[in-house]
């Protein structure tokens, strides 16, 4: 059995880059969209394609910019950063980061491949603040009030209320768009189809695939051209 298929295995990934080489690098996504012909998926993909909510680079920076509390910036940061879903978020502990070394152990579900994470210096900061401040013996790495396990309603419940706070639309203002924002957004700045499906943990590269057709549907709207020339 290969590597590859061993979704116990942990493998380090380090090729993410900075909000900064993002938006730097946006106009790549023009050849990745004539590479990958929207016409030619089928209507099942298209469909899940026009369900797929995501948030521009400069959403996902001012959602973060407007959040003081530590616990719940280093949710929302966690989330859009490794592409987490609910479960994978509120499955988290407190033994999965280590500081020291910079990273973090993400355990995906749904058949998808976990490995470790390189933490980037914002993370770190914002991790460090956080678990300073608590004060209680919950292994989990996102409390709740209770000190216990953050749940899966309190996650949606953070999400939407500093989106909906920003004035980000409520359709848009949930945890997965975070997840299928940060595919879009290494994609667009021209990481490779390799790289982002190692980053989300997909076990098969169609996975991966529906996040640049993605792209090449939104070239030439209003999304896209966002995208496209970094107005966002």
């Amino acid at each position: 059995m290969s590597g590859r298929n061993q979704s116990h295995k942990m493998k380090v990934v380090t090729n993410k880059p900075t909000f900064s080489e993002m938006q730097q690098a946006l106009a790549a996504s023009v050849s990745l969209a004539g590479s990958l012909d929207p016409s030619r998926s089928d209507e099942r993909t298209v469909a899940r394609i026009h369900r797929m909510h995501y948030l521009t680079v400069a959403e996902i920076t001012r959602l973060l910019a407007s959040i003081v509390d530590p616990r719940d910036h280093a949710l929302v940061l966690l989330a859009y950063r490794h592409g987490l879903r609910v479960s994978e978020l509120s499955n988290l502990k407190i033994k999965d980061v280590d500081l020291r070394n910079a990273t973090i152990a993400i355990k995906r579900i749904k058949g998808s491949l976990s490995g470790k994470h390189v933490l980037q210096a914002d993370e770190l900061r914002i991790l460090s603040e956080y678990l300073g401040s608590r004060r209680d013996a919950c292994p989990a790495l996102f409390a709740s009030n209770r000190k216990t396990g953050i749940k899966r309603n309190q996650i949606f419940n953070v999400v939407g209320k500093y989106g909906i706070a920003v004035g980000l639309p409520k359709w848009r203002c949930h945890p997965h768009a975070l997840r299928h924002s940060i595919a879009i957004h290494l994609l667009s700045a021209g990481v490779s189809l390799d790289a982002v499906r190692d980053w989300m943990g997909h076990a098969n590269i169609q996975s991966t695939e529906i996040y640049a057709k993605a792209i090449a549907m939104h070239h030439g709207t209003e999304i896209g051209r966002a995208f496209l020339t970094g107005e966002m």
